[in-house]
């Protein structure tokens, strides 16, 4: 008896899995509302990008290089937030400011003064950014990235044909990153946008990177900024959640195609903090993320069982349905929005997110400190 009513609830989180997959593939063909109008330079609305740094010498000239290539025929703003930098970063950006200062874009820098325990430093730093923003839409990026041409542009006409208050954009690793992490980290976060896309075009609570985001100012300060947040580790998610709840817009860019590139991890270490940072932020319990990670584990657990022949046919059936299912998921996500990744690569991911799995339960009981930028967070 004990058997058929745990075959029962198994079968019945398997069907719901598969239906959940089944309305993201539909969701992946939902078209918005394009808007007709062609907009003109005259037109468009400044844009402030503000951009919090700490120790990035080594990638800021790449990132300047970007920012001065942009398409966006507005005009438009950086604001360098120095998160306490003991590097040559800043006096990279006051020779730039000095010797290639443009018609198109101004650059201003602006230093972190002393730390606020209630929020983590970028958030200070975003906060601060903002405060100083002359304009009324305001993109965010960080100092480690190179962004594509059409960045600015996408996301301003995006949030303008929409009318949302927060548009976020695709972030992919470098496509010439060398090595199995730079592989595994690239397919994941194709992986992690595909299903961010997905739960936009839905309509539901998901997930977003601060790299590339876009809000305007006006609905930021009336939801209250980061102050609002408070202190949250990913503070990009958390500000989505707060206009959510607040009744502001938020959605993906449309077409959700590559518009900004960040560097893989340079360790193996790095690349694992940056996992614990993004689950103990992301995977709260009673949060949309934490249900949908609950029921990915569980469809996972149930499939690694049903290979060794010990499960039902139908809970076995049902897990390698929902398998493909996911696969056939990820192969049009990743082919609809461009992503540099592979989806064949899954069954692989697949192995190496189980893994993850057990040791991200492990260090629940254990709960060592997430090391992130060299600070603790």
């Amino acid at each position: 008896m004990l058997t058929g009513i745990i075959q029962y609830i198994f079968a019945a989180i398997l069907g719901t899995y598969a239906f959940v997959t089944i309305a993201f593939i539909a969701a992946l063909f939902k078209k918005e509302r394009a808007s007709s109008h062609t907009y003109t330079c005259g037109e468009l609305p400044g844009v402030s990008i503000v951009i919090p740094f700490r120790n990035e010498e080594h990638n800021l000239k790449a990132l300047l290089s970007s920012i001065e290539n942009q398409s966006y025929s507005g005009a438009f703003e950086v604001i360098f937030v120095n998160d306490r930098s003991d590097d040559k970063g800043p006096e990279i950006i006051k020779e730039y400011s000095k010797s290639k200062q443009s018609e198109k874009f101004s650059v201003k820098l602006i230093d972190l003064e002393k730390p606020d325990n209630k929020l983590t430093s970028k958030q200070q730093a975003l906060d601060i950014g903002i405060s100083y923003a002359a304009y009324p839409l305001v993109a965010f990026t960080d100092a480690d990235m190179i962004l594509k041409q059409q960045w600015l542009e996408s996301l301003t006409k995006n949030q303008l044909s929409s009318g949302a208050d927060l548009i976020f954009g695709h972030t992919a690793v470098r496509a010439q990153a060398k090595g199995a992490l730079a592989k595994l980290e690239s397919f994941q976060l194709a992986f992690l946008f595909s299903y961010a896309c997905g739960f936009s075009k839905l309509n539901l609570m998901g997930s977003c990177m601060g790299n590339n985001l876009l809000v305007t100012k006006k609905s930021y300060l009336k939801c209250g900024g980061q102050r609002a947040v408070g202190y949250n580790i990913v503070e990009d998610r958390a500000l989505m959640g707060l206009m959510r709840k607040n009744g502001f817009k938020t959605k993906a860019a449309e077409t959700f195609c590559v518009t900004a590139i960040t560097h893989p991890s340079t360790s193996l270490f790095q690349f694992w903090q940056q996992m614990r940072r993004w689950a103990a932020g992301g995977l709260r319990l009673g949060e949309g993320l934490f249900a949908a990670g609950l029921l990915l584990a569980t469809q996972n657990f149930l499939l690694i069982l049903s290979t060794t022949g010990l499960m039902p046919p139908l809970i076995t059936i049902l897990t390698y349905v929902n398998f493909f299912l996911t696969w056939i998921f990820l192969t049009i996500a990743f082919k609809k929005n461009g992503s540099t990744s592979s989806p064949l690569y899954y069954p692989i991911y697949f192995i190496f997110l189980n893994i993850m799995a057990i040791v991200f339960a492990l260090s629940l009981i254990i709960k060592p400190r997430i090391i992130w930028k060299g600070r603790k967070v």
